[in-house]
């Protein structure tokens, strides 16, 4: 593992060596997945709902564990517009509470419910939104931090579908709070531009 070269409010807050922030992927967010952004010294997070069955969630929690050999790795919990889309994740916060995960990130409409127990239980909660107007709420409620992506990310990029260059710079004007910005970045050289004696491949 490469030593950290950066540190910002969000490697401090989450104690990661690179600010990189993996978030949930239905389907995909699995163990490895997340096991392999923790080893290489970022955050990712196992996506709650791919795993419906308890039993099953709880083993994957587990297997993350085992896999990264018991450093912090997070969760993220999709909160729907359909209420009873919903009602699995309120086992599903019991279940990663007791597995010792303390780091979640939420998605979707505002953590509410969740929010006073993880916070209760010393989570770090970043909420992951599609625009700024969203972000200021979502600070005002109380969370950690907060990731902001642009209409270039896959998944949920929102309805106003604002580019990722235009919130980017006008989240880090309005939020006070620990900020991390996605959508349309593909490979390394996006979040670290080549040095001009690099040569072009």
């Amino acid at each position: 593992m490469t030593p950290a070269r950066y540190r910002t409010r969000m490697t401090e807050l989450l104690g990661i060596r690179h600010p990189i922030l993996c978030g949930g992927l239905m389907y995909l967010a699995d163990a490895n997945y997340v096991a392999a952004v923790v080893n290489a010294g970022a955050m990712g997070f196992i996506t709650a709902k791919t795993f419906p069955d308890p039993d099953d969630f709880r083993a994957e929690l587990r297997r993350c564990t085992g896999l990264t050999g018991g450093k912090p790795f997070g969760v993220n919990l999709y909160y729907s517009p359909r209420p009873a889309a919903n009602e699995v994740l309120r086992g599903h916060v019991e279940i990663l509470l007791e597995e010792g995960v303390r780091i979640v990130e939420t998605s979707g409409l505002p953590p509410k419910e969740a929010l006073p127990v993880l916070k209760a239980a010393g989570c770090t909660v970043i909420h992951k939104v599609s625009t700024v107007r969203h972000a200021l709420s979502a600070q005002k409620l109380g969370v950690d931090a907060l990731s902001v992506v642009g209409a270039e990310c896959g998944g949920h990029p929102g309805v106003q579908l604002v580019g990722t260059m235009v919130q980017g710079l006008v989240a880090a004007e309005k939020l006070s709070l620990p900020l991390a910005i996605g959508g349309g970045i593909g490979h390394g050289a996006q979040l670290v531009p080549r040095s001009r004696s690099a040569p072009m491949r």
